[in-house]
């Protein structure tokens, strides 16, 4: 605690004043002893000893009114962060006058009543010396006479759209960034730096041209998401290590939600305390909350999600809308839109949400184009944050799934070659009922059946999708080597081992950096006996494909009996990713899964024949095989649903034979010009492609190639809704299904939605404060004025001289009735009224009473 006015303190010294007054006011009676003062000595013991309780809760009362009066002249001042609080030095100030009116009135001896009113002196004079030595700390760690750098980090999350007294936080963000600016000095320099889901810096460096600051004022608008705060000071540290001045400082106007804090990352925090470290002076870092809302109602889409990734036209696609109510009561919207490519496809109620409730919303739809769709989903609600009620997802519809289908068992009987079973499978068609009129819809999937002796007839697998190795006895090093290949571009591979295998081959398969290419080692084939048969476990069942089979009713895969299998050994410590997606009822394992590159490698431990067991006459088998089929080849999809972020790169194989695959046809006699290139696998940097942002503008974004793969690099993402990236016929024939054609133009679109972190308002704790401070030379202010005193050099906190008045105005009072209940208790000024009568009047109520008392005499006897 410090003092504004501290030359007012020596005014402390008027304590003495009601002392004085007491003192002199006392009276010296002379004592004289009298007849009748043994009965009246217990009397005035007791009365002596009353009037001394009245006489010390006046003084005390009166000693505290000017001590308080005092103090609220001299203007206390309590600091942001004060070493010792005035919680404790008002009171021991307040605490030495009390001291003192009590030594006044309660001590008898004199010696003892100036002891006692020296040690109250003492103690006052001590909390003042206190009190000017916070004083000099705090304008030593405050004051700053030097021009300075400052980055005002602007917190641009999703919360910060909502209002707080009709006018946005962001908006009230810009408002006081705009006052702490004009209380800047004439030379002091600023960068403005907006922080959400992104970090978007609107100057890359601090400026000093105050109508250049009042125009990117005007630009300014949230980036969503939630408020990335390490990264927001990263980006504030380039930005002040950009500057001149030798002063630095950082601002944070926030709404103060505990989102992108990350207290559980240390290791992050010690690399941003490390970069401030590195400028020349170490920046204060200062954060301004605003206030949150006291009342919030909100509901958000938190989820959209289609039931298969794997979509086709041959069958309708479940899209299942998860709707949360994220504020603090009840809500019912007016219901749940769906729209495919813009087209209102239908809407559905919801009803009333309770807070904290959470309702799941399932729409159908049947593709019947394929290639690329815009599915938006928006919630028919006003409530306090719009950024939530919509969200933008691509389903990518497949016009086919190519599965190939190498047979090695030889055999030339259809019944006895594996292919055959799963051929049936996958290939066949099925019917549906539309008006009475039975439509027959043809599969999605499409087969090629080839032996294994004739894999030298496939020049590459980048036709397909899915490659299923079927009782495969070895292969070759060059169809090994383009199978590898065709895995780590993103392509599955099912392999289903039989009789004909040969186990050391496949053991010995590996990738050229060492990685087994199946999941597992074939051991041995294990025959069973008639009475020792195996069948799956439905709890072991942790496969997708399984798993989507496990919720129809009907589904009979667990019955499958098996009674022939290969031995498959596990080597967890080799492989940590490797699944184990079913096993039998003897543990073994059933179904074996693992990643390799960006494509995915099952093994199953029975073959499709009907002689391993009876799992192709299942009416199971038939989705079971399209299930695994649809997982294995989720993986050559894009991924074109994203959140917001500085960078958004896009990463695919190169088709064969194809350095570029996404280079627009005004560069490709560039691409196949670049021969140095591919035979070194260098990668080509520095080539542009058009970008189409959802607001219609158009921006660059920056391709990267090799011999392998193309890189697609799109900045400053941060816009919600749908992008489009224009690429060649090459990626359009090499992605179908992630292409919209546009007149001439092949158009990639990828969706950028907001997550739905920032709809819950989970104020920060003072751990994740005490986080900062731990890090960082880390201060908060409660309010503008605390701001500016920080930037300024100026000491934060708040005046207590209101408190102290109100206190004054109350022990008046008191001293008041105090005073008055004193006075009538001791019967001070008070009067006798007599009444004066005549002779008449008197002997006339005399008689008057003397008759009365006749009457009642006779009365009696």
């Amino acid at each position: 605690m410090t003092y504004v006015n501290p030359a007012i303190l020596f005014g402390l010294i008027a304590v003495s004043i009601p002392v004085l007054i007491h003192l002199f006011n006392r009276r010296k009676a002379r004592v004289v002893d009298w007849g009748a003062m043994q009965f009246l000595k217990g009397s005035l013991v007791n009365r002596k000893r009353r009037v001394l309780i009245e006489e010390l809760i006046l003084m005390i009362l009166r000693c505290l009114l000017v001590t308080t009066v005092v103090l609220a002249i001299s203007r206390p001042f309590s600091p942001i962060s004060s070493g010792i609080s005035w919680f404790v030095l008002l009171p021991v100030i307040l605490i030495s006058a009390v001291l003192m009116a009590v030594a006044t009135i309660i001590a008898r001896n004199r010696a003892w009543r100036w002891i006692s009113v020296f040690t109250a002196v003492l103690i006052a004079g001590g909390a003042v010396y206190l009190s000017q030595n916070e004083q000099w700390a705090q304008a030593t760690r405050w004051k700053s006479t030097a021009d300075q750098d400052v980055a005002i980090v602007i917190d641009g999350s999703g919360s910060m759209s909502i209002e707080v007294d009709g006018q946005s936080n962001f908006a009230n963000a810009i408002t006081e960034a705009q006052k702490l600016i004009a209380a800047l000095g004439p030379d002091d320099h600023v960068s403005i730096i907006v922080a959400g889901g992104i970090v978007k810096p609107a100057t890359i460096e601090p400026i000093n041209v105050r109508s250049d600051l009042d125009e990117i004022f005007s630009n300014l608008k949230p980036v969503g998401g939630e408020f990335s705060v390490i990264e927001a000071l990263s980006v504030a540290a380039s930005s002040l290590d950009a500057g001149t001045q030798p002063a630095k400082k950082i601002v944070i106007i926030s709404d103060g939600q505990g989102l992108g804090w990350e207290r559980d990352n240390p290791t992050r925090w010690e690399f941003v305390a490390d970069t401030l470290n590195y400028l020349p002076t170490q920046p204060k870092v200062v954060a301004r909350f605003l206030p949150l809302p006291s009342t919030f109602q909100n509901a958000c889409i938190s989820e959209v999600k289609f039931n298969r990734t794997v979509i086709g036209i041959d069958r309708e696609v479940a899209i299942d809308v998860r709707v949360e109510n994220t504020g603090y009561e009840a809500i019912e919207p007016s219901g749940i839109q769906l729209l495919v490519d813009g087209q209102p496809l239908g809407s559905k109620e919801i009803g009333v949400i309770e807070p904290g409730e959470s309702r799941l919303i399932s729409f159908q739809h049947q593709f019947n184009v394929s290639g690329a769709h815009a599915v938006d989903v928006k919630l028919l609600i006003e409530d306090d944050l719009a950024d939530d009620n919509s969200q933008t997802n691509i389903a990518q519809v497949l016009p086919s799934l190519n599965v190939l289908l190498v047979d090695g068992s030889g055999s030339t009987e259809p019944l006895e070659m594996p292919s055959t079973f799963a051929d049936i499978a996958l290939t066949r068609s099925f019917a549906e009922s539309d008006d009475d009129t039975e439509l027959v819809i043809e599969p999605l999937i499409s087969t090629q059946i080839i032996a294994a002796t004739e894999l030298d007839d496939i020049a590459d697998f980048s036709a397909f999708q899915v490659v299923m190795l079927m009782d495969v006895p070895r292969l070759g090093a060059s169809h090994a080597e383009k199978l590898t290949n065709f895995i780590t571009r993103g392509g599955g591979l099912l392999f289903v081992p039989g009789l004909h295998c040969e186990p050391e081959f496949y053991q010995q398969w590996k990738t050229r950096d060492g990685h087994p290419v199946l999941p597992g080692k074939l051991v041995t084939p294990v025959l069973a006996k008639p009475n020792e048969t195996k069948q799956p476990v439905e709890e072991s069942f942790k496969h997708p494909a399984l798993l989507k089979l496990l919720k129809k009713s009907k589904s009979n895969i667990s019955k499958a009996v098996i009674s022939a299998y290969w031995e498959i050994g596990l080597d967890a410590a080799l492989e940590p990713s490797v699944i184990v997606g079913a096993t039998m009822d003897g543990g073994e394992p059933l179904l074996v899964e693992k990643s390799l590159g960006m494509g995915r490698v099952i093994l199953s431990a029975i073959s499709f024949e009907t002689s391993g067991s009876d799992l192709p006459a299942l009416t199971a088998f038939p989705p079971f095989l399209h299930e695994l089929t649809y997982s294995l080849a989720a993986p050559k999809l894009l991924s074109l649903d994203r959140a917001p972020d500085s960078i958004l790169t896009f990463d695919f194989p190169n088709p064969p034979n194809q350095p570029s695959s996404a280079e627009p046809s005004s560069a490709k006699s560039t691409a196949t010009e670049s021969t140095a290139t591919e035979s070194t696998n260098e990668p080509e940097v520095g080539k542009t492609i058009a970008v189409r942002f959802p607001d219609g503008s158009t921006q660059l974004a920056k391709v990267d190639l090799n011999s392998d793969r193309t890189k697609i690099s799109v900045g400053q993402v941060f816009q919600t809704g749908i992008y489009q990236v224009e690429v060649d016929d090459a990626l359009a024939e090499q992605f179908p299904q992630s292409i919209i054609k546009s007149g001439d133009k092949f158009l990639l679109p990828f969706a950028v939605s907001q997550t739905s972190t920032e709809s819950e308002l989970i104020p920060l704790t003072v751990d994740q404060q005490g986080f900062a401070e731990k890090y960082l030379d880390y201060q908060t202010v409660e309010n503008m004025e605390q701001l500016v005193a920080v930037i300024m050099g100026n000491i934060p906190g708040h005046e207590l001289w209101k408190y102290l008045a109100i206190a004054a105005v109350l022990i008046i009072l008191a001293e008041s009735f105090v005073s008055r209940w004193i006075a009538q208790q001791r019967k001070l000024g008070t009067v006798q009224e007599v009444e004066f009568v005549s002779e008449g009047e008197r002997l006339s109520t005399f008689q008057t009473r003397a008759n009365e008392l006749l009457k009642t005499t006779r009365s009696k006897s």
